[in-house]
């Protein structure tokens, strides 16, 4: 009877160490509490009441090598540096009288750039440390006017200013298909909140743009390209602060093309990534 206990009980044991061998090797990211019910000399049994896996969960969302986001918004500013020449501006053609730096300085507190991406891959180059970023989408520009009584003329194109006091809105609206590449940083804490930075360029091509006036008249909208340049070129930059980043771009030339120097940039918040 003592060699029939005696052999049943190595024969557990032997069963345990090899399911735990296995289990080492098959689930190495697996967290085990264990609680001994028997010890006798060098014999022990155990068993494992509490297993969690989540470690193991978050090791395979780290290990994806291409993450895919969709449908991200950014909602945020748009306005420019202005270093347009008024005088040669004037003297061209290009402006009429009284249109000048102040008349045609933006109003900064209204909403005026919203992006939408298609997509936004990140694709691991280095650890999940270093990350190639690309994407598509649209970016919306309004440049709306703090001085109401600017409005656009095409064929050919010139700005106009009409001190009339019954306007009450004047913006410029700019549309881009936009691709961006970025070189990301990414940072992620042990408390999961991500801190990252990331650089980089974004190519935009113009497929629309119009002007637009209110009044009590009502509404005038002028459809045109207005001789904008149709490719915009930028440099971009994003800080990512948990699930919100914060975006910046600077084109590296004047939205015209003509001899108005109005050098477009952005800044807001994306709110997801």
């Amino acid at each position: 009877m003592r060699n029939i206990v005696l052999l049943f009980i190595s024969t557990l044991f032997l069963s345990i160490t090899a399911s735990a061998q296995e289990d080492s090797i098959t689930q190495q990211e697996i967290i085990i509490k264990k609680d001994t019910i028997f010890s006798k000399g060098n014999i022990h049994i155990a068993i494992s009441p509490k297993i969690t896996n989540w470690h193991k969960r978050k090791s395979n969302t780290y290990s994806k090598n291409i993450t895919t986001k969709r449908w991200i918004i950014d909602p945020g500013f748009s306005n420019y540096a202005d270093n347009t020449n008024y005088n040669a501006a004037q003297a061209s053609n290009l402006v009429g009288i009284g249109v000048d730096k102040n008349r045609m300085e933006i109003n900064d507190r209204k909403l005026t750039n919203v992006n939408i991406w298609f997509f936004m891959k990140r694709i691991n180059l280095i650890q999940h440390i270093v990350n190639l970023k690309y994407g598509a989408g649209l970016e919306l520009n309004n440049y709306r006017f703090k001085d109401a009584g600017i409005s656009f003329q095409k064929n050919p194109t010139k700005i106009l200013y009409q001190p009339l006091s019954e306007v009450k809105k004047a913006k410029l609206a700019v549309d881009y298909f936009t691709v961006p590449v970025l070189l990301n940083f990414n940072f992620k804490s042990k408390s999961k909140k991500e801190f990252g930075l990331s650089g980089g360029v974004s190519v935009g091509y113009l497929y629309n743009a119009r002007s637009k006036s209110k009044s009590m008249g009502g509404v005038q909208k002028t459809k045109d390209d207005f001789d904008l340049n149709r490719w915009k070129l930028s440099y971009i930059g994003e800080v990512a602060l948990g699930r919100t980043s914060i975006y910046g771009s600077y084109a590296f030339r004047s939205m015209w093309a003509n001899e108005l120097k109005m050098t477009p940039f952005t800044i807001g918040i994306r709110l997801k990534h």
